[in-house]
């Protein structure tokens, strides 16, 4: 049997996408003539549309369909209404998707990379002076040997204060500093994590060096560069360059994403490999299924003690409080270390245009939460169903302690 089922019914399919040319996916901003287009990572909802428009093709949705199901969705209709009245697969509005992520093969099994968390810094420089108390400190057998050893290049792990700073006002009330206690210069550092640190960093502890990946080794930038014609004599216009910069994988490097199928999904759903149009200019990616043994183990969740929480966020999520997630009655956020926001859009198909542009919290951000009763949070932080089923929000669980 393929697949993963669920006490409910649903079916979990991973897939492998690998590119069969370079890529491009716009961020927010507009592309005109004479300017610049540099292409980022493909968003969630990049890959769930690409899957939902392959899904509904299946389903013997057609032009005249499509167009029906437009028609629908600007009466007001929900899209699982929609889907129903446009070709009955009704089932497709409720499929979940999660990812992408990047991927490749080392030793023969599959690795998902994700953003270093943002609470993890490399060391750019020691203080001599600190780092002879702290050896002093060793022979007297209260040294934090959390930090021994660390040099130029090592990563070094913030965590909530444990006790009241003087001087520190809190973006939220309550909230406590993210603290180094040792006398390191350090500095975040854009990379991506391999399962070993991952598992390492979800247990509370500071995950090595050898498990960071450079950006440089998994994709780079195919730069090119072209001219503005004008459509009616298509001759060009005078001094109306543009470049566009597509993201190309490295050899070996590929995205890799989950899908959740509904309980009355038909059953040869997703079973076969794909093409799949894939962001900007209908650049293909071949979705091959993978077999349950060679999906991707993703770390368990630690045990929680006291009551401390820690949210990594692995793609981008939408909040109604800008960078504060919605929590469960009862959960308090102690501390959040947040990377950035990403820009995007899409495009309306009941409008025929362009969506509002939305803000999300970049992946890689990091929630220290305390909740009662060793309650887990693992899953989502998406704050609607349909942000859910895209793929934003999603996280993994692991544990903190105060410095």
């Amino acid at each position: 049997m393929d697949g993963a089922i669920s006490a409910s019914g649903v079916r979990t399919v991973a897939l492998r996408l690998d590119p069969l040319d370079v890529l491009f996916f716009r961020d927010g901003r507009p592309f005109t003539a004479a300017s610049r287009g540099q292409s980022r990572l493909p968003m969630p909802q990049t890959l769930a549309g690409a899957l939902r428009t392959h899904l509904l093709r299946s389903a013997g949705c057609d032009l005249d369909a499509f167009a029906h199901l437009a028609d629908q969705l600007r009466a007001g209709k929900s899209l699982q209404e929609a889907i129903r009245s446009a070709c009955g697969a009704d089932w497709i509005a409720r499929v979940e998707v999660r990812g992408p992520w990047l991927c490749e093969q080392v030793d023969g099994r599959l690795e998902v990379l994700l953003p270093v968390p943002a609470n993890l810094q490399q060391v750019e420089d020691t203080d001599t002076k600190q780092s002879a108390a702290n050896s002093a400190s060793v022979a007297a057998g209260v040294a934090d040997q959390a930090f021994q050893g660390k040099g130029r290049g090592q990563l070094v792990r913030l965590d909530p204060l444990g006790q009241e700073l003087s001087g520190w006002q809190p973006p939220a009330p309550d909230m406590r500093p993210l603290w180094l206690k040792a006398r390191v210069r350090s500095q975040r550092r854009m990379a991506y994590l391999r399962p070993a640190g991952l598992a390492a960093y979800l247990a509370g502890q500071t995950p090595s060096a050898d498990t960071i990946v450079d950006p440089e080794a998994l994709f780079g930038f195919d730069h090119r560069t072209g001219i503005v014609l004008q459509p009616d004599q298509l001759t060009t216009e005078e001094g109306l360059l543009y470049e566009v910069s597509f993201l190309a994988l490295r050899p070996g490097v590929a995205f890799y994403a989950e899908v959740d199928l509904p309980a009355d999904a038909p059953a040869d759903a997703l079973t076969q490999d794909i093409l799949l149009d894939f962001g900007g200019e209908r650049r293909k990616v071949q979705a091959t299924r993978l077999k349950p043994q060679e999906a991707f183990t993703w770390p368990a969740p630690p045990p929680v003690h006291d009551g401390r929480v820690l949210l990594l966020l692995v793609a981008p999520a939408v909040f109604g409080q800008r960078w504060r997630p919605k929590l469960p009655d009862g959960a308090r956020l102690v501390a959040a270390a947040v990377s950035g926001y990403e820009a995007f859009s899409g495009w309306d198909l009941a409008s025929g245009g362009p969506k509002p542009t939305r803000f999300a919290v970049q992946a890689g951000s990091v929630y220290f939460v305390e909740t009662p009763h060793k309650q887990s949070l693992n899953g989502s932080l998406a704050e609607s169903d349909e942000d859910r089923r895209l793929g934003y929000g999603c996280v993994l669980q692991g544990v903190w302690n105060y410095v």
